[in-house]
């Protein structure tokens, strides 16, 4: 026989070994009832898994942009009431805590992921948010020519360059 996935399942799963009685499942995302079935010749057997979730899914802001070296603040998440909020550093797996997350802004270049989840009474997850955190590194600033700068006159022309840079 063979195990297939029922077509109405709240997320797709994944069967290590769809073809051999006893197997795997993986990829419970999202709450519900999920029905797989053992299909052969002579029959249609099913099993029902279900997962305890909630539907929510914490509401995050991405990507959060630093220059090294700032002064980085914990990463925010806003869920229901009566929900509290959960954070990890995978996007599966792992273990969670309630303390937010401070990125690192040491390193220009670097890019942080971090996931908030949304957590109801019973200890039930909601699907993870992801938030991109980017580190850039500072524009520099050159003061183009030879310039004079006198009081209560014109001020100098400043060339900004780099990827990141803007002018004030």
């Amino acid at each position: 026989g063979t195990w297939e996935a029922d077509a109405a399942n709240p997320a797709t799963t994944t069967i290590t070994s769809p073809n051999t009685g006893a197997t795997n499942v993986s990829g419970f995302t999202a709450p519900g009832n999920y029905v797989f079935h053992w299909r052969s010749r002579y029959c249609d057997k099913t099993i029902t898994i279900i997962k305890q979730g909630i539907a929510e899914t914490a509401q995050v802001v991405s990507p959060v942009v630093y220059c090294v070296n700032d002064t980085a603040a914990q990463l925010t998440a806003t869920v229901s009431s009566g929900n509290t909020i959960k954070w990890y550093t995978q996007a599966v797996g792992g273990v969670g805590t309630t303390i937010a997350p401070t990125p690192s802004t040491a390193t220009a270049g670097n890019s942080q992921a971090f996931y908030a989840v949304a957590v109801d009474a019973n200890g039930c997850e909601g699907p993870r948010a992801e938030i991109l955190v980017q580190v850039n590194a500072l524009p520099t600033a050159t003061i183009s020519g030879t310039t004079t700068v006198c009081q209560n006159g014109m001020s100098p022309t400043i060339t900004f360059t780099g990827a990141n840079a803007t002018a004030p």
